[in-house]
């Protein structure tokens, strides 16, 4: 009796484990979060829907539209739509699809319009002016390896091998330690996210414009932007909360190829380093202004001569209220190429990712502004042509990044080229027959 007992509780208690533990029958609780939203899905966008019903407001969101390139017919679709339909998605996706407002100091016009604010960093001579563009110098020294690999990883595509790959890391390191300095947390990111996150954030993911990998259900992250954006979605910050700064390090994918520009400036993934910042949307343009800090701090340590531009209103996609570009100069090309952006997108990305203030008072979204700390190949392109040698075989690295390659390197300063026998593997001699 006692063992039939037993037995039975053991079968009625596995039968009651195995119904409890199926995939189907878990319910997935997150954490309580004091931080979380009380309402409205993540993705929903918070539409300003009383001022753009107003004519005046309507009509400048329309010029607005017309100046960034956008479609201005998208207000009175997305008005319309409101009108005629019951539950009102139609006319949010609509709206959510027009431009953020732009600063009333941001150039109108295209990438030409752009205004130079200020330049950093020492002129090239006419003599440095010219020399090895980056992508051969780094063939010549046997670092990069970028020749016929268009079967095996696809276009535009290298391997760093050896002192530039260790030069990677140094990069990866300095840009970090400076952005600590600067108030910035580091953070570990996916670089797998939902297409919805990626839409949140303002960028397209359908269509023939989309740069987006998507992969099955999930897209590959263009820039970690993204994914700190997503990290901070559906939180309530109270006003002494804030600022939030945050820091990642994520690798970049994009589905832009050009056949003009060079085959290291224009790569369909790559390293970044990235910033991002929320505020107050009183302290938005100063937090701005702190980005450009972090990034001209990183700059002249790498002594790069670059210049800032306040681009123009067809150059800021639809999140950007405002935007600079930091662009050095690239000798081989004898021109200047951005290498970083900082962009401020005031309340545009949190109003769509539920992310708020505490207090109707202070507008009731805080702003999000991010920034380039450093993206990895365009910065070798640049560094590589900017100290490059007289003798054509060799890179005189800054002082700034000795620190960082003394791990890997005895020559803290100096990309060479390798001996054969530490690049390549040993050749497999012939075995005799048994």
């Amino acid at each position: 009796l006692h063992r039939r007992l037993c037995q039975a509780v053991l079968t009625r208690g596995s039968r009651w484990l195995s119904g409890c533990c199926t995939p189907s029958s878990v319910e997935h609780r997150p954490a309580k979060n004091p931080d979380a939203p009380k309402s409205a899905p993540f993705f929903e966008p918070q539409i300003d829907w009383e001022s753009l019903s107003d004519p005046v407001r309507a009509a400048a969101a329309r010029q607005n539209a017309r100046q960034r390139g956008a479609d201005p017919d998208l207000v009175d679709a997305a008005l319309r739509l409101r009108a005629e339909s019951s539950d009102g998605a139609a006319a949010v996706a609509a709206a959510a699809r027009l431009p953020n407002w732009t600063h009333p100091d941001s150039p109108v016009g295209g990438e030409a319009n752009s205004r130079l604010v200020r330049l950093i960093g020492t002129a090239p001579s006419t003599e440095e002016r010219r020399g090895f563009d980056a992508r051969t110098l780094l063939q010549n020294l046997r670092l990069l390896a970028s020749r016929n690999l268009s079967l095996l990883t696809g276009q535009r595509t290298h391997y760093f091998r050896g002192q530039l790959a260790q030069l990677e890391t140094a990069l990866i390191g300095l840009a970090l330690d400076v952005a600590r300095e600067f108030g910035f947390q580091q953070i570990g990111v996916p670089e797998l996210v939902p297409p919805e996150l990626v839409d949140a954030c303002g960028f397209v993911t359908q269509g023939t414009r989309s740069q987006v990998f998507l992969t099955g259900s999930m897209a590959l992250i263009g820039t970690a932007e993204i994914a700190l954006a997503g990290y901070l979605a559906g939180r309530v910050y109270r006003i002494d909360q804030l600022p939030v700064r945050l820091c990642a390090v994520s690798r970049c994918y994009r589905r832009e190829i050009s056949k003009v520009e060079d085959a290291m400036y224009r790569v369909p993934q790559f390293t970044k380093v990235e910033l991002f910042s929320l505020t107050s949307p009183a302290d938005s343009e100063s937090e701005h202004q702190r980005l450009l800090s972090v990034q001209e701090a990183i700059l002249n340590q790498l002594g790069l001569h670059c210049r800032l531009l306040d681009m123009a209103t067809e150059e800021l996609g639809n999140p950007a209220y405002r935007k600079f570009d930091w662009e050095a100069w690239l000798p081989s090309e004898a021109r200047f190429g951005e290498v970083c952006s900082a962009s401020n997108c005031t309340d545009y990305q949190s109003r769509r990712l539920g992310i708020g203030l505490a207090g109707t008072n202070l507008g009731g979204f805080p702003h999000t502004l991010n920034g380039t700390a450093c993206a990895i190949t365009r910065t070798i392109k640049a560094l590589v042509e900017t100290h490059q040698c007289s003798d054509g075989g060799s890179v005189a690295l800054p002082p700034a990044l000795a620190p960082y390659m003394a791990p890997f390197t005895n020559e803290l300063t100096m990309l060479k080229r390798p001996p054969m026998k530490s690049m390549y593997f040993a050749r497999l001699k012939r075995q005799p027959m048994l």
